[in-house]
């Protein structure tokens, strides 16, 4: 018989209960803000920064490529370089992108591009965490800090491809590490892969560098200099003998030769390296500038790496040790960088908070609750990703429409020109102006546009330096005959012609200027 004191006593048992149970989901419902937030904050900077200046001539070479049927050998954009010969060393990726842009549109390819890259940077590590049973917030946490982090140098160029084969080539050799997959199949999935990334990126490199770093680090464990002792080494599998990674690396090697250029895409990207002005000029060549907030979040998955040292026989692999060590510290020199080191957070660091909570489990009883709790909701976090991805994909109404990104600045100029141009015009524009104008006007003839690559260093300092009045850019003018000017007001060239008296001001907005050489006799 129950008495009225034993329910009492019921009802005094079942109020921490319920406190607990509101407390969980009041822990839920934050968890789903913040999740949220995180992805509206993706959206909004990648409206902006999906589309670079280097959008323009890519599509537009891919629309060439596609009208032709064949590689053209020289450029078929500029007035000034129009003989020189053109590498197309990444011509699959721009006619990937043409195609995308006559079937998608420019919104509907830019959505598809940025629902790819949260697919790519959340939804794959959510979809593992599942699997190798890694705590939801842990994957959550890191993800989310590295998907704004990649928004600075996330854009629709050939990276991506990089991004995205360095992800698969991960996987397969993980797998073969666990005994799940053998050589064979792995050797024979790294033949199309490299293929297709000798004909789509010179990035190609990083995948051997990769491959380096993963050899390094198994051999250091298999002889014994590195001992790897997690709660759960299955989530790991076995270091592979050297002679292995050298064959998979000879493989993608002779893969990645099957392009229109063969070796030359190597001897190319060697040269590339050795012209400093290039790579003094482009920014995401760079070292980052931690003053802003895309790499203030770096410095966050930075710090989770290096405080997980202090456990880092138990936590991390020593291959995977390697990855975050090279590609952090390419990062520092590198901004390009990175994009990948993003993506070697979201695989090792996830694994690794796991294998560092399996250690102290036991003494956080509290804790682990709350863990657990939160992996119970791990299919609602899941789902209202793949619902938000595909409502921004079906319902590009809701959002906010993207921008043509770095080109809003200059397009108005852009436009104006296009009604004062003349057949006799001899135009110089700087880099910036000049890729835009290729997306809009094709068929429009530019000095320069950021190709810098195929222009060569000689040429882009002395363009450069001229625009900069820091050299003799009168004999500049007068050595390409310029009698038009449409360049940005932030050159010291733009000011000076403008109060010189030499040239008519022909149009003027708050970022560009429009000027015509006068006539001699006037």
């Amino acid at each position: 018989m129950i008495t009225e004191e034993a329910i009492q006593q019921h009802e005094f048992d079942e109020k921490p209960n319920l406190s607990r149970k509101i407390a969980r989901w009041i822990m839920y419902l934050g968890l789903c803000v913040l999740f949220g937030l995180a992805l509206s904050l993706y959206t909004m900077a990648m409206s902006r920064n999906a589309f670079t200046f280097d959008f323009g001539w890519l599509v537009r070479t891919g629309d060439v490529i596609l009208r032709l049927g064949y590689l053209p050998t020289t450029d078929v954009f500029s007035w000034s370089n129009a003989e020189r010969p053109w590498v197309l060393y990444q011509w699959l990726f721009e006619v990937m992108v043409s195609l995308g842009h006559q079937f998608f549109g420019l919104q509907g390819l830019m959505r598809v591009f940025i629902a790819s890259v949260v697919l790519l940077y959340v939804g794959y590590p959510l979809y593992t965490g599942k699997r190798q049973n890694i705590p939801l917030l842990f994957t959550l946490f890191v993800c989310s800090i590295a998907i704004l982090t990649a928004t600075v140098n996330v854009s629709l160029r050939p990276l991506i491809i990089s991004t995205v084969i360095m992800l698969v080539q991960h996987i397969i050799i993980h797998r073969h590490r666990q005994g799940k997959t053998s050589f064979k199949a792995v050797a024979f999935t790294l033949i199309p892969i490299y293929a297709l990334w000798g004909n789509t990126h010179t990035g190609v490199v990083l995948g051997f560098f990769a491959l380096l770093m993963m050899a390094v680090g198994d051999q250091v464990e298999r002889w014994g200099w590195y001992r790897f002792t997690p709660q759960r080494p299955e989530l790991e599998g076995q270091p592979l003998p050297f002679t292995r990674y050298a064959l998979l690396a000879a493989t993608a090697f002779g893969a990645s030769l099957l392009n229109p250029y063969g070796i030359g895409i190597y001897t190319y990207l060697a040269d590339l390296s050795s012209q400093g002005f290039l790579n003094d000029k482009i920014i995401e060549l760079q070292s980052p500038n931690f003053h802003g907030l895309p790499f203030q979040f770096f410095l966050v998955n930075v710090a989770v790496a290096v405080m997980l040292l202090t456990r880092t026989r138990k936590v991390y692999a020593a291959q995977d040790l390697a990855l975050l060590f090279f590609f952090m510290v390419n990062t520092l020199f590198v901004q390009r960088f990175v994009v990948w080191t993003c993506l070697y957070f979201v695989l090792i660091l996830p694994k690794a908070l796991a294998h560092a909570w399996d250690e102290i489990r036991d003494r956080h009883r509290a804790m682990d609750g709350i863990l657990s709790g939160f992996n119970a909701f791990r299919p609602v976090i899941v789902s209202m990703l793949f619902v938000a991805m595909a409502a921004y994909l079906a319902a590009p109404q809701f959002f906010p429409k993207i921008r043509p990104g770095q080109c809003v600045r200059v397009l108005k100029g852009i436009n104006a020109y296009q009604k004062l141009k003349r057949p006799d015009d001899k135009l110089l524009n700087d880099s910036d102006t000049g890729s835009c104008m290729i997306y809009y006007y094709p068929n429009q003839k530019v000095f320069i546009d950021t190709r810098f690559d195929f222009y060569g260093g000689q040429f882009v300092q002395e363009q450069h330096e001229a625009n900069s009045m820091i050299s003799n850019w009168e004999g500049f003018l007068r050595k390409w005959q310029i009698n038009t000017i449409l360049l940005k007001k932030t050159w010291p060239l733009t000011r000076y012609l403008a109060a010189d008296g030499s040239y008519i001001k022909l149009y003027e907005d708050r970022h560009m200027m429009i000027l015509r050489k006068k006539a001699q006799g006037n």
